[in-house]
């Protein structure tokens, strides 16, 4: 195999850790009340043929042409997989009809599923890893609309990852509008070294021999374990945007890295230097950026944790313009659109959708003093990064009563609000937020006030307003 083209040193995703001491609980909101049960749906998944499942993760959440909202999960018993497809309505309902579950191919041991996109024909790509003879190996493996694998992509339904050095780990997949997908996969060389490496497959399950002449990309990162790529995004056309961490190039660089690279899979020159952006985020000590949007004009919607001190962390909006140069309208007087939660100690942002509208729907997390466990931020923005006036406390409302935590997918909601898939207290879960964002009561005195019983101490008391009401202990 030829040498790597090396391409400038790359870099891996962060998410921060929120779990600060500090200050007392503001705004919160709830879930809307006319989706299942007070805002939440649990999703089980389907066990048929698992002995003593494992927990289930979901693998990918989205919405249909129908409006209708669709769950992807996956849990195993480590002899099988098992891949399951539920679809809900607008009010929570489970709908019939393209769901179900899949056997996930397991080679001679368990297929660990890390991610997976839609087919074209109503299949699923699914990104993991498989034990064979030779070993772990990450694959993919496609599955037509009705589970079953599909004979014609790579061998009877599962490609797996060309064979190269050291320990190659799948980290995320992408599919363009031809049906090519891209997998994303962060490699630890036995010399200490760690590259991020693109692979492309053709809708059969070949190798793209047009990406870079043979199907690979890979791109040094740096040494040891804090460094490497974590998100992709692709666009329709093949074009990839990876982002993460990688040695500075430049000394007092953040390493923070942007990689644009063309559907060829070669360095977009229009973008950054040589296709890279390391920015330097005005108004913060440091920008973890922990989801993306690709926006129609080449542009890159990022919402992340702001550092804004040693102690303070804030979640944080900003955009990169088409040739990688920050939005200096998108955040007002700085480029960064900080985003707190009112009274939280900290707060980090996670994942981020662009609606039809151009507005753009986010979570994260928030931590407060009283809280044993970080509550689910959601941010609702315009096009332009001016957050919602309408939604929660300027764009930004936190759920108390329904948590999930690690939420895994998120999707605006027609009109406002958004739905979020997720875990919580209870397994995995859909939770859905009203198009206002602010707390509905559990019951109101006769001052106008709120009343959320069970939430963090017996009795707290929030204004009209949101914010705690020092009237009541």
């Amino acid at each position: 195999m030829r040498a790597r083209r090396r391409i400038v040193p790359g870099l891996a995703a962060i998410a921060a850790g929120l779990a600060l001491p500090g200050a007392a609980l503001a705004a919160l909101g709830d879930a809307d009340p006319t989706f299942g049960v007070r805002g939440s749906v649990p999703l089980a998944l389907p066990t048929s043929g698992i002995v003593a499942p494992t927990a289930p993760t979901v693998t990918a959440f989205r919405r249909l042409a129908d409006g209708t909202l669709q769950v992807v999960g996956s849990l195993g018993d480590g002899r099988r997989v098992v891949l399951a497809r539920l679809r809900y309505g607008a009010d929570g309902v489970r709908r019939p009809g393209r769901e179900g579950t899949a056997p996930v191919p397991i080679g001679n041991g368990a297929f660990a599923v890390s991610a997976s996109v839609p087919a074209g024909d109503g299949g699923e790509l699914v990104l993991g890893t498989t034990h064979t003879g030779r070993g772990v190996t990450p694959a993919v493996a496609r599955l037509t609309a009705n589970g079953a694998l599909a004979p014609a992509f790579g061998r009877g339904g599962l490609a797996e990852l060309p064979r190269l050095d050291g320990l190659v780990e799948p980290v995320a997949i992408g599919v363009d509008a031809r049906g090519r997908a891209l997998v994303l996969a962060r490699r630890s060389a036995d010399d200490g070294t760690t590259s991020a490496v693109l692979v492309r497959r053709t809708p059969t399950g070949a190798l793209d021999r047009t990406y870079d002449r043979d199907g690979v990309v890979a791109i040094p990162v740096g040494r040891g374990s804090e460094v490497g790529f974590g998100i992709l995004a692709v666009a329709g056309d093949g074009a990839a945007t990876i982002v993460g961490r990688v040695e500075p190039s430049t000394p007092g660089g953040s390493g923070i890295t942007y990689l644009r690279l063309t559907p060829a899979g070669a360095p977009d020159a229009r973008f950054g230097t040589r296709g890279r952006v390391e920015p330097t985020v005005p108004g913060a000590v440091a920008f973890s950026p922990s989801g993306i949007a690709l926006e129609p004009a080449g542009g890159i919607a990022v919402l992340g944790t702001a550092f804004i001190s040693p102690t303070e962390r804030s979640a944080a909006a900003m955009r990169l313009r088409a040739d990688g140069s920050l939005d200096p309208a998108f955040g007002g007087a700085v480029p960064l659109r900080l985003l707190p939660a009112l009274g939280s100690t900290s707060s980090g942002g996670g994942q981020l959708v662009r609606s039809a509208d151009g507005g753009l729907t986010g979570t994260g997390v928030a931590s407060y003093e009283l809280a044993p466990t970080s509550r689910l931020l959601v941010v609702r923005l315009a096009g332009d990064g001016t957050p919602v006036a309408t939604f929660g406390t300027g764009g930004v409302t936190v759920i108390g009563t329904v948590v999930p935590v690690g939420p895994r997918g998120v999707d605006a909601v027609p009109g406002g609000g958004a739905v979020v898939a997720g875990f919580s207290a209870s397994g995995l879960a859909l939770l859905r937020i009203g198009a206002t964002g602010l707390l509905e009561s559990d019951a109101r005195d006769t001052a106008g006030g709120t009343f959320q019983r069970g939430l963090l101490s017996p009795l707290l008391r929030l204004v009209p307003g949101g914010l705690q009401d020092a009237g009541v202990g």
